[in-house]
C-alpha cells in the first residue's frame, strides 16, 4: 500500500490568480486533501493560498509570514503528490518510507533511516 504523505511545514501559493486558486481548492477537493471549510473559493481580503503544515489542511492568507513561498501552482500541486513504500507492521501501524527526508514514519513518530540500519543489524545478530 502505497500512502500520500502530506507536507508538515506552512506552504504559500504567491499566484493571486481567482481562476487558479479556485481550481486548487477543487483539485484538493477531488483528491480529498482537507480545505479548511471556509476557504472555497478565491477571497480577495486573503489572497493567498497556504497549506498549513500543523493542521494538514489548505487555508487562505493574506501574508507570507513564517511560510515557505512557492511561486506556481504546479510546484505547489507536486508537493502534495509524492507517494512513497509502506509497510503494515500490525493492525494499528503502518511505517511509511519517505526516501527523499530518509525517514520512516510510524504513527506521529519519525525515525531516521540510520536508527532503522542499527535496528536491522542487531535484529540479525540475534538470530539463532
Amino acid at each position: 500500500m502505497k500512502k500520500r504523505l502530506l507536507p508538515s511545514e506552512n506552504i504559500a501559493l504567491s499566484v493571486k490568480s481567482a481562476i487558479a486558486q479556485n481550481a486548487v481548492i477543487n483539485f484538493f477537493r477531488a483528491n480529498r486533501i482537507e480545505v479548511y471549510e471556509e476557504t472555497t473559493q478565491f477571497d480577495p481580503e486573503y489572497p493567498y493560498l497556504y497549506w498549513d503544515g500543523e493542521d494538514l489542511h489548505l487555508c487562505q492568507t493574506s501574508d507570507f509570514d513564517d511560510k515557505k513561498v512557492v511561486d506556481t501552482v504546479e510546484e505547489f500541486l507536486e508537493l502534495f503528490f509524492s507517494y512513497y513504500p509502506s509497510l503494515q507492521l500490525n493492525e494499528e501501524y503502518t511505517a511509511y518510507i519517505d526516501p527523499k527526508k530518509e525517514i520512516v514514519t510510524i504513527g506521529s513518530e519519525e525515525i531516521p533511516f540510520e536508527k532503522i540500519m542499527e535496528l536491522a543489524k542487531i535484529v540479525d545478530n540475534t538470530k539463532s
